[in-house]
């Protein structure tokens, strides 16, 4: 999964919330706290800056080359599993940092769940983010302001986010 930036332009670069680092914000701010999935999972995460040095090197070295490959040529770019982060350490790191340096704006105080159980999931999805949702929707509604906690929540579950 492409993340953030390690160096170039500058470290922590990002131009959008989409993947790993959006769902560390949401949850950040309360809005996302259930997650399904196992604390013994890992990803493999890699910044984007090497993902283009990667790219402009493989350009650069096959323009070098004059033979036409007689297979389709492969690249994989990623780092060993020794480097990747279970899950459940991810959470511990992103729930330490928040109370260090928390965010601006947090809806809900800060914690993240990670279960194997459907069930669980589902119940602890009603309780912590469809019923707070529809509260605090309501009064944003009934303060003149557009509702939009429930319309994320919404927008998750459609592009099939793993919370």
């Amino acid at each position: 999964i492409v993340i953030s930036s390690l160096k170039d332009p500058i470290p922590g670069w990002i131009d959008n919330f989409n993947g790993p680092i959006g769902l560390c914000i949401f949850c950040g701010k309360g809005l996302f706290r259930v997650f399904y999935g196992s604390n013994c999972t890992s990803q493999n995460d890699i910044p984007i800056d090497t993902v283009i040095n990667t790219i402009i090197l493989v350009t650069w070295k096959l323009g070098l080359t004059t033979f036409i490959p007689k297979s389709t040529l492969v690249i994989n770019c990623t780092f060993p599993d020794e480097k990747s982060m279970l899950f459940q350490e991810v959470i511990n790191i992103m729930l330490k940092l928040l109370k260090k340096i928390p965010l601006e704006g947090i809806v809900w105080i800060p914690s993240a769940v990670l279960t194997k159980s459907l069930i669980i999931y589902y119940v602890l999805t009603i309780l912590w983010h469809i019923l707070p949702a529809i509260i605090i929707d309501s009064v944003l509604k009934f303060s003149g302001h557009q509702p939009m906690v429930h319309h994320f929540d919404n927008m998750c579950q459609s592009q099939g986010y793993p919370r």
